[in-house]
This record gives C-alpha cells, sequence and structure tokens, in this order.
C-alpha cells in the first residue's frame, strides 16, 4: 500500500468549539428525530464513512468500534496536510509508554479520562486544567493554561473539571516529552469529549 493516498476521496477533519456534555434531549424522545440514536455513527462493518469527519465523530467510532479505523481511511489533517493514513493519525493513550519517544507530527491522542485537576497554580499564578488518561497521570497528560480552560468550560457549560472523570477524550496536537508524556491545548476546538455511558 502506498505511504500516500491522493487527496480525492479522502475523508477531512473538521473542528468545532465543544458543546455540552449531556445536551437536553430535542423533542422529548431522547434526541432521536428520527435518525439513529448513536449520533448518525454507523455500527461496525461495512458501514458509509461520512464526507466530512468532526473530532466528537471520529471519537465515537474509535470508542464504539474495535475495527477502526480501517486500514484504507485516509484523511486530509490541516496541520499535516492531505492523505494522512488514520492508523497513523490516531494514538489510543492507553498504548503509550515510558518508552514513548516524543513526536514532531500532529496526532490524535484518545482516551479514557481517569482524574482531572484544575487547582494547581502555574507559575503564573493562575490555575490550568490537567486531564490523567492513564490513572495518575505518570505518562501522559493533557493541559491547558488558564484562559483556554475557561472558554473550555463556559463552552461546555461546567464549572470545574469534575464533569469530565470518566468521559472519553481526543485532543489533537504535538506530543512533547519532558517527565512525562504531554500534549498542551491551546485551541478548544482541537479536544472533545464523550460523556461517561
Amino acid at each position: 500500500m502506498p505511504d500516500r493516498a491522493p487527496a480525492e476521496g479522502n475523508k477531512e477533519v473538521r473542528y468545532a468549539e465543544p458543546g455540552p456534555l449531556n445536551p437536553p434531549a430535542a423533542g422529548g424522545n431522547g434526541g432521536n428525530n428520527g435518525g439513529p440514536r448513536n449520533g448518525g455513527i454507523q455500527p461496525a462493518g461495512n458501514a458509509p464513512l461520512h464526507e466530512t469527519t468532526g473530532l466528537k465523530t471520529l471519537l465515537k467510532n474509535l470508542r464504539n468500534r474495535d475495527d477502526y479505523p480501517p486500514e484504507n481511511l485516509w484523511l486530509d489533517v490541516p496541520a499535516r496536510g492531505p492523505a494522512v493514513r488514520a492508523t497513523d493519525y490516531f494514538q489510543k493513550i492507553a498504548e503509550l509508554t515510558s518508552e514513548t519517544p516524543a513526536e514532531s507530527a500532529t496526532r490524535a491522542y484518545w482516551g479514557y479520562i481517569h482524574l482531572t485537576d484544575d487547582w494547581s497554580t502555574g507559575a503564573e499564578g493562575k490555575k490550568k486544567l490537567w486531564i490523567y488518561c492513564d490513572r495518575i497521570g505518570s505518562i501522559f497528560t493533557i493541559h491547558m493554561d488558564y484562559d483556554v480552560k475557561n472558554q473550555l468550560y463556559e463552552s461546555m457549560g461546567i464549572e470545574s473539571s469534575s464533569p469530565l472523570e470518566g468521559c472519553h477524550v481526543i485532543v489533537e496536537g504535538v506530543m512533547k516529552k519532558g517527565v512525562k508524556l504531554s500534549v498542551a491545548v491551546t485551541d478548544i476546538s482541537k479536544i472533545a469529549f464523550l460523556p461517561k455511558r
């Protein structure tokens, strides 16, 4: 299989600010307005892929389908260009180890949120948000500065990070390696969440 595929027919990664974790149901029927209850995600198998793909939709597929992403899925990732193999774009956080090297390429890291911390103060004296997806945050963290954190909370309608615990997260960024592996969020459209099941 070639390293790169032609851009025609690829699925474009789309970004949007996160909304409420559990939006109110529309029409009083659990939010099912005649369409699939799973937000339009097709079940596993040979289901058609959407023409455009948001991070939240991608996260639903990753969480719910063992066969996702398929080997023949190519994505147009704005930070990397057209024709990025999906298997080279997604990284399951649970598979990272202390031996995992830092990367220079933008990837989408996804996993289950075990713990959050929004009470630790940064160097400038403002409280940051830290998201831990490996139980105690010893290997990988997602973090954002005070202003980005406040923008995220406003967008999601939350007042602290505790509603995020137990959710699934996907974040697009470049993984750095210091004491631990981390991705810094500077744009809330590059992170999405799925509520607890």
